[in-house]
């Protein structure tokens, strides 16, 4: 015979598998990216799935031959940040001549864009 602590915990467990998942954040898979470097800054280029709103954009330097190795632009502009649509062809510049000199040591650097969809605002005003 099951007593109160196993029915609480049975109904604690349910309550905790039965909680929606909206305020959970998704993302979204990254495509063709790709970049060059002219003079003081890096153009990265990046494509977006289709028929999504609202997505915030973040992005990481990395290299091959330094597996551990991540670094966060910090003077970027561009799509990124909160508010980017889908589609193609979104550009992000990094002006890199502020940015420290050990960042572009080493060889095999990447970039690896995320995508996060924001959930639409829930109705705040009362009826």
């Amino acid at each position: 015979m099951l007593n109160i602590r196993c029915y609480s915990l049975i109904w604690y467990i349910g309550m905790l598998i039965c909680i929606p998942l909206s305020g959970i954040s998704q993302t979204m898979h990254t495509s063709n990216i790709h970049y060059r470097i002219i003079d003081q800054r890096i153009e990265i280029f990046y494509d977006l799935p289709q028929n999504i709103d609202t997505l915030s954009i973040s992005i990481v330097f990395k290299k091959k031959s330094e597996t551990n190795f991540r670094y966060y632009p910090k003077f970027v502009s561009g799509d990124i940040g909160k508010g980017v649509f889908s589609g193609k062809n979104h550009k992000i510049i990094w002006r890199i001549e502020n940015e420290p000199a050990n960042v572009f040591t080493g060889s095999g650097f990447y970039f690896k864009i995320t995508a996060e969809i924001i959930p639409p605002k829930e109705d705040l005003i009362k009826k």
